[in-house]
């Protein structure tokens, strides 16, 4: 059995990247970059105005006040969407402008509509203007060929809309590896299906399979009996078709499970079979070649901890990323600790008035409990320890993806 930390340390030395390719933009959400997606344009692509207005030379308001008005003639419209008016540099007055249309050339200021008045067919100005007042500079916000997104980013909607902006069509992202699903047990059915005794419903499935829809995976899935030869038959299937085989049940040590044996039978190097850590500890890993497999617990409990925790660790390194850092939270009451294995908490959290967040353990957390799980936020890391910790007492946390806020 080995610690939390040298199961990280595996995933980092066998799981590898399995290539990269082009997807358009929005096709590209929740993937990781491979490469920096750089901007096809300046932002913005040209000078413009901030607001509704006047576009105007600041120079000629230089001596405008309540007491001394400036009037000057209106040479045009610059309108969104369209080139200004041509102007003469030596024309005095000023342009109507539209929020986002261009400057006319030798313009370098623009004055709100509601600080200017229409006085017999002139436009009033009674106070100066500064140089760029609510200008957008051509490129103030990225040159053309800036970085918009670079290497290791994953793509949110904001990117999307950055790189729409920038005009970038196509990005370079790691692909996703392909996963197929073994589910074990001969008392598992699926929901719905007539039960006959001692048979339960599978939470397993659906439970992994909308994980790994959370990273865009959709997994093939295979269901076995729990029998030596139809556990090597699937697992031998899934790795013709799979970079990385789930397992759920059939990992621990009793008479009725065959995942391990199965492994070995196909030559899988098995790295570890068993976590010091609650719930979850029948967790197994191998690999062959540049496939692996992460052989999930039985118990809807402990899969749902491995999920967030060891699943996690190995998606991110498929798809190029580093796996999240472990955060830092406050429990709220006293939590009692195991002295041999580390604890994984399910917990909700909340923030004080001073920004610390806090977690509270949510009840009923036994390894064979589900209803939980939609009310989980977060899985505090409580270490092995003589002595329980105190509530206001500080540990690690890993996020739980989809968890609500």
């Amino acid at each position: 059995m080995i610690s939390i930390a040298q199961a990280f340390e595996h995933y980092k030395t066998h799981v590898h990247a399995v290539g990269t390719e082009w997807l358009g933009v929005e096709a590209a959400v929740r993937r990781t970059l491979a490469a920096d997606a750089l901007s096809a344009c300046d932002l913005p692509a040209h000078t413009q105005s901030a607001m509704d207005g006047y576009a105007v030379r600041s120079t000629d308001l230089r001596s405008a006040s309540p007491t001394a008005p400036v009037d000057l003639a209106l040479l045009g419209e610059s309108a969104a969407g369209g080139p200004p008016p041509a102007v003469s540099q030596q024309q005095p007055g000023v342009v109507r402008i539209s929020t986002g249309a261009m400057l006319p050339d030798g313009f370098d200021a623009v004055v709100r509509q509601e600080e200017a008045q229409v006085i017999a067919g002139m436009i009033r100005f009674v106070a100066c203007v500064a140089k760029g007042t609510d200008v957008r500079v051509q490129g103030e916000e990225a040159a053309i060929g800036h970085a918009i997104c670079v290497v290791g980013e994953r793509i949110n909607a904001g990117h999307v809309a950055a790189l729409a902006a920038a005009g970038v069509q196509e990005v370079c992202s790691w692909k996703l590896p392909r996963v197929a699903l073994v589910t074990s047990g001969n008392e598992v059915v699926p929901a719905g299906a007539a039960r006959t005794a001692g048979q339960v419903y599978d939470s397993n499935t659906p439970l992994i399979a909308a994980f790994l829809g959370q990273w865009g995976i959709k997994p093939l899935l295979f269901c076995v009996r729990d029998n030596l030869d139809a556990t090597r038959s699937a697992l031998e299937t899934a790795l013709k078709q799979a970079d990385l085989v789930l397992t759920t049940g059939g990992v621990s040590v009793g008479d009725h499970d065959h995942v391990l044996p199965a492994a070995r039978a196909l030559g899988m190097t098995v790295h570890f079979a068993g976590v010091a850590q609650k719930p979850g500890k029948p967790l197994m890993f191998a690999s062959r070649g540049s496939q692996v497999l992460l052989g999930l617990p039985g118990n809807p409990g402990a899969v749902f901890t491995c999920l967030h925790v060891h699943l996690e660790a190995v998606l991110s390194a498929f798809c190029g990323q580093a796996r999240a850092a472990a955060q830092n939270a406050c429990v709220v009451e006293e939590v009692r600790c195991d002295a041999h294995r580390d604890a994984f908490l399910q917990c909700s959290m909340r923030t004080d008035g001073e920004g610390r967040l806090w977690l509270k353990p949510i009840g009923g957390q036994q390894s064979h409990f589900a209803i939980s799980f939609g009310r989980c936020q977060a899985l505090a890391h409580i270490p092995a320890s003589a002595r329980n910790l105190a509530s206001g007492a500080v540990v690690s946390f890993f996020w739980v993806r989809g968890g609500f806020s």
